[in-house]
This record gives structure tokens, sequence and C-alpha cells, in this order.
């Protein structure tokens, strides 16, 4: 029995774009074991409605970091480096009552998981490069209903281990696809395209290739950990 849902797996991973939702919704998908991530120096949660403002102080460098000819000082702010001001928090982390969500396999503990964190920015507002990137794809199938994905995936290509980064739901995009992009670069503006009730940008991180649903707290490269400088 073992070796036919073994077979039938691989056969069903070969089928350009469906298989992996297939594999997803059958629950044969096979995923790689959690990769740790450097921990975060907080135990705060963020909460909808709130405002988070940032100290360089509360983020040191993590263990294992090497920083990069691109580092350079804060330039964005006092929210994250990704973007100017600040913007309340609409949906947080983790667990939600949301059922649009959908269930995580890896989350048990609760019915519905968010995969990353809601700000709500107004439809326009600019979206910079908090870290050097490779642009990976654009509106990949699946992000959003037919003829409306809303994905910007990511590579950061500055830490180690890499991880994947994903912007959600933007109205536009100043780069492309197999674009290396460098810090405070102009990625685009924040929209309300694919599966939306509004103005937001959705913030994800994964590690790198992993599918969806191996989704880390992504507070961690939200607020450029390593950035700052002494």
């Amino acid at each position: 029995m073992a070796d036919l849902l073994a077979t039938l797996r691989e056969w069903v991973r070969t089928l350009p774009l469906l298989g992996p939702f297939l594999l997803r919704k059958s629950g044969l998908a096979q995923f790689p074991p959690p990769v740790p991530i450097p921990p975060f120096p907080t135990t705060e949660e963020p909460r909808p409605g709130q405002i988070i403002t940032i100290n360089p102080k509360d983020f040191p460098t993590p263990v294992g970091f090497t920083p990069t000819p691109q580092a350079v000082a804060l330039l964005h702010g006092p929210q994250t480096v990704w973007w100017d001001n600040a913007y309340p928090v609409s949906q947080p982390y983790g667990c939600t009552s949301f059922p649009v969500e959908g269930h995580n396999p890896h989350h048990n503990e609760c019915p519905y998981f968010h995969e990353g964190i809601d700000f709500a920015l107004p439809c326009g507002t600019p979206l910079y490069a908090g870290r050097q990137v490779w642009v990976v794809e654009i509106d990949p199938p699946g992000y959003g209903p037919p003829g409306n994905s809303a994905a910007l995936h990511l590579r950061d290509m500055e830490d180690s281990p890499d991880w994947d980064i994903w912007l959600y739901h933007m109205a536009d995009y100043a780069v492309s696809p197999k674009q290396l992009v460098g810090r405070n670069v102009l990625l685009g503006h924040s929209g309300t395209r694919g599966i939306s009730t509004g103005c937001h940008v959705h913030f994800e991180v994964r590690p790198a290739g992993a599918p969806y649903r191996l989704s880390r707290d992504p507070r961690f490269l939200l607020f450029a950990p390593g950035l700052f400088t002494p």
C-alpha cells in the first residue's frame, strides 16, 4: 500500500500547476521538516488595530547572520523598512476565526490559520525592498481567483538559511521576474487584488522553496534584523 501511495504521489506531482493543489487537497503531500528561525526578541503578539513602531535596539543581529555590502541604515519606518509611515495590523499571523484562511494541517491547535501579517496600507502605498532579494515570480496561479492572482514571490539573498518572502494583493509592480533587487528599491504599490476584503498588504515568509502552509512568523524579516547599523 505504501508503494502504491508513493507511486500515486509522484504521478500527481508531475501534473503542471494542478499537481501541487491536488497533493495539498488529498493529504498526500509530504512536507520538509520545519526550519528553525531566529528568535523574535519580544513575546508581544501584534493585535488587530495595533500600530507597531520599532526601535533598532530591540532587534539585535541574529546569531549566524553575516552582514553584506548592502547593509545600510534604516531608510523607511517607523514601522518597517518595507514601507514609509506606520499602519495598523488588520490581521496578525497565526490562529484566526476567519474561515476563508482555511485549516493548516501543521497547526491543529486551531481551525483556521493566517500565514502572514496583514497591514492596512492604503491602496497605492509604495513598497520597497527591505532586503536584497531575487524576484522569483509575479502573480503565479493559485493566489487569487482565476485571472486575478496577486502575489509577489521574492527570495531573500542576504541570510542563511534562505527565505522566501511573499507580498499579496499589490496593485502593480516596479520589478520583473529573475531580477536582483537591492535594498530600498521600489517593488510596486499596495492594492486589493486577489482574495481581499480591502486595501492592505499581506507579508508572508517561508523557508526557501517551501509550499504554502509552511510559513513562519514573518516579523524577523519584516523588521529586518541585521539591517541596523551600530
